[in-house]
């Protein structure tokens, strides 16, 4: 996701997910917001994000983050996500390998291709 990052994107992404034919509740997420700038998120729709996705409670979460500002703001979901469904399984990674050692998938080696 890149720039500002809205609660409809959040959203738009959710239903993505949920309709494509191969999804997988159970599937571990990486979110990739290293090119976004903001997120334009109140911490109500944070709740309705949480409520409303398509993935399993206890499925891990990485989340990677490019500035302060949006690692502030995925923190509060992080935390609110938690609280709310007693299951701390998302990460705040600074990096795609960081994300991929958490969530124990080995990366696409794109040289082979």
């Amino acid at each position: 996701m890149t720039e500002t990052v809205t609660f409809d994107d959040f959203l738009e992404m959710l239903l993505a997910l949920k309709r494509h034919p191969e999804f997988d509740p159970a599937f571990a997420l990486l979110l990739d917001l290293r090119a976004a700038h903001d997120l334009d998120i109140t911490s109500d729709q944070l709740d309705t994000i949480i409520a409303q996705t398509p993935i399993a409670a206890s499925a891990p979460r990485a989340i990677i983050v490019g500035n302060l500002v949006v690692s502030a703001i995925v923190r509060v979901y992080q935390f609110l996500r938690q609280d709310m469904t007693n299951t701390p399984v998302t990460r705040v990674c600074q990096s795609l390998d960081e994300a991929w050692q958490w969530l124990g998938i080995k990366p696409y080696d794109t040289s082979l291709n």
